[in-house]
């Protein structure tokens, strides 16, 4: 018979998968980061939800709590803040931002070169 009770680690990605209610689109696009007008940070976009994006960085630089995430190969960007930190992968969540958006995208001014 198995034991009935959950283990710690049940619990957590139980409650992780409930968070995460919405479609993740996986994907590797490249990305930037425009932490202040000095400083911009290149990033990989690993995923991207309606309400957020997991992103991929090589920096050990310490993000501030807001910034804009482009997506250079669409030409779209967000302002972002930063909702978790493991390691290179960073979860972004979109601000300004509801479940009946079609996308987080469409309000965000466009990329400029």
């Amino acid at each position: 018979m198995q034991n009935a009770a959950k283990t710690q680690f049940e619990y957590e990605c139980d409650l992780a998968i409930e968070r995460r209610d919405e479609t993740r689109i996986p994907c590797r696009r490249y990305g930037l980061l425009y932490i202040s007008k000095d400083y911009v940070q290149r990033c990989t976009i690993r995923d991207i939800s309606l309400r957020g994006a997991k992103i991929e960085t090589q920096s050990k630089r310490t993000l501030p709590e807001q910034m804009w995430l482009v997506d250079v190969e669409t030409n779209t960007s967000a302002l972002v803040k930063t909702a978790w930190v493991h390691g290179d992968l960073v979860g972004l969540e979109f601000i300004n931002t509801s479940k009946d958006q079609h996308s987080p995208w469409n309000d965000a001014p466009p990329c400029t070169n």
